[in-house]
């Protein structure tokens, strides 16, 4: 007699995403994560070179108690937070009890046995709920980094190199080409604009990336830090050259050419960190921040 197959549940190889902690299921990974956009190269195999059984032992029980980060917003089911948070890497202090959620008790994921009965969702009237674990208020400087993710510093800050970096160029070029003096100045103080967002826009950057993002180093935030080293450098650069030589621009200049190139370098270097970003507008948490 041949050999009878054996029985159980399913297993499929997954792989997580380690920025917005999508589970993706299936032999091959997506290109990008359909959550937040990141290459494939930023997800990792959960249970390393093993099969993963989803099915799970009946009867189990589980807390559907959601706490909710109040750095990242990452909400997490179970009895207790977690000692850290998986998202941003907060402690467990700074997670809260989400509202509704004190009366809730242990339900059953999958049909008990037979002969058993299956438990409420919720607490009778009878029954004292659950004591919450006592946690810490989070302190006014761990809540500063989700304030300003909230309120969207950086999507703000961005669009000024983004929208006057193109302006000034076209100022530039046309000042170079008509040599108007009136459109080369206006052009050089929408630089100076720009070189004066640039530590907004940096920090505020910075502060998404390890809020929303976790810190985690994707190829996406590779490129959008070099772009906005190479906006910050250039911009200073074009500005202390033309403090430095006012005539750089004069048709008989041997530094014309080159101060346009250098120009146009920068505007690219924003453009490239634009579309870069505009991969990442979809965040992890990004609702609960709203609330």
């Amino acid at each position: 007699m041949g050999k009878q197959p054996e029985t159980g549940g399913s297993t499929v190889k997954r792989n997580q995403c380690t920025v917005c902690g999508y589970i993706h299921q299936g032999e091959n990974l997506p290109d990008n994560c359909p959550v937040c956009s990141v290459e494939h190269d930023s997800f990792i195999q959960i249970t390393g070179s093993t099969d993963t059984p989803l099915a799970g032992k009946t009867g189990e029980n589980i807390d559907t108690r959601r706490w909710r980060c109040e750095v990242c917003g990452y909400i997490h089911t179970g009895p207790s937070p977690p000692d850290k948070c998986p998202v941003c890497g907060a402690d467990k202090s700074m997670f809260t009890l989400m509202p509704g959620e004190e009366d809730k008790i242990v339900l059953e994921s999958t049909a008990p046995p037979s002969g058993k009965t299956k438990k409420s969702g919720f607490r009778s009237a009878t029954e004292s709920p659950p004591a919450a674990p006592a946690l810490k208020s989070p302190r006014l400087y761990a809540r500063i980094p989700a304030m300003i993710a909230r309120l969207h510093v950086h999507p703000i800050s961005v669009h000024i190199p983004n929208g006057v970096l193109p302006v000034a160029f076209l100022f530039l070029l046309l000042g170079t080409i008509f040599e108007n003096d009136g459109l080369l100045l206006v052009s050089y103080y929408d630089l100076i604009f720009v070189l004066i967002s640039m530590p907004v826009v940096l920090f505020s950057g910075y502060n998404d990336w390890q809020v929303r993002l976790g810190g985690h180093l994707t190829r996406t935030i590779r490129v959008k830090i070099i772009c906005g080293a190479v906006v910050t450098i250039l911009s200073l650069v074009l500005v202390i050259w033309r403090l430095v030589q006012p005539h750089v621009l004069e048709p008989w200049s041997s530094g014309r050419l080159i101060y346009l190139l250098v120009f146009l370098i920068a505007l690219l270097a924003a453009a490239v960190a634009g579309f870069s970003g505009g991969k990442l507008i979809q965040f992890p948490g990004n609702d609960s921040l709203e609330k």
